[in-house]
């Protein structure tokens, strides 16, 4: 089933959504849905908030900032009558992105969603969400977000392990304040509560609220992009321990090749990894 939606929609058009998902018991099959939003512009104001944010240049297009694009799409996708899944609760695991070439501001591009496999885990069911976006016919960048949803031991084939940074040459510390994921939000238009405040993170049977892993990504990309800059790359992200707020947090990196760097985000004391990932050049 291939599901269009308008070019003007937004993440608060799909939210209230949401609720229709709640009393969904994960099980099933995953459907052959596509969801399609087409004749996309760049929103120069939009994108300049987000830079702001993680540190980027003003009018910089990063990989990561395509992934915040297709939130309405992702949504419509998640929301759909025939996902399995409920989407409150469920889980950012992984996230992979390839990207052949930047896009270019006054570009118009389409972005597609769907479905991939299911990924066994041993707290539940993991699966996987791809998006791809085009110019005209060209693919310029894909992504596979791999999602858990909590309960028996899942089916399928395993999901990839990223390799430690075992002897990291870089390092810098981040100070992350506690306002950190409303702001994001404002610009992800990831609104989970478990994100926001302290007071929304409690209502979802958490201690503290917690910073979304695609923030971390971003501004571990940020620094990497400003020193090695390349448009066609592959930046994989696993992400471990929540980073919860504020916190003090470090990035590490080793480069083990010419065209790959591995790195990670650890606790203050460099022993909880919150993140691992690596770079590669294509």
């Amino acid at each position: 089933m291939n599901i269009l939606i308008n070019k003007e929609t937004k993440w608060y058009h799909q939210y209230p959504k949401i609720i229709s998902t709640f009393g969904k018991k994960g099980e099933g099959v995953l459907p052959d849905t596509k969801v399609c939003q087409e004749k996309m512009m760049i929103d120069k104001s939009h994108l300049k908030a987000y830079n702001d944010l993680i540190g980027f240049q003003e009018d910089y297009i990063s990989p990561t900032y395509l992934h915040i694009l297709a939130m309405p799409a992702h949504l419509a996708l998640l929301t759909n009558k025939d996902c399995p899944y409920p989407l409150m609760g469920a889980i950012h695991l992984n996230n992979q992105i390839k990207q052949y070439r930047s896009l270019h501001a006054e570009e118009p591009f389409n972005i597609i969603v769907a479905f991939g496999a299911q990924k066994a885990h041993d707290k539940g069911q993991a699966y996987e969400v791809i998006t791809k976006i085009h110019v005209g016919e060209e693919k310029i960048w894909e992504e596979v977000s791999t999602f858990l949803h909590k309960g028996k031991p899942g089916i399928g084939t395993a999901m990839d392990i990223i390799p430690e940074a075992t002897h990291p040459t870089f390092e810098e510390l981040w100070q992350l304040n506690s306002s950190l994921g409303m702001q994001y939000a404002r610009v992800s238009g990831d609104f989970n509560p478990i994100h926001l405040n302290i007071i929304t993170a409690k209502v979802m049977g958490m201690n503290r609220h917690i910073i979304h892993g695609m923030y971390s990504k971003a501004r571990a990309l940020r620094y990497f992009l400003e020193t090695n800059p390349h448009e066609a790359i592959e930046i994989g992200a696993s992400f471990k321990v929540p980073i919860s707020l504020p916190s003090t947090v470090r990035l590490r990196s080793e480069r083990t090749t010419d065209k790959q760097i591995l790195f990670d985000i650890m606790d203050n004391a460099s022993i909880k990894p919150h993140l691992r990932g690596y770079i590669s050049i294509l």
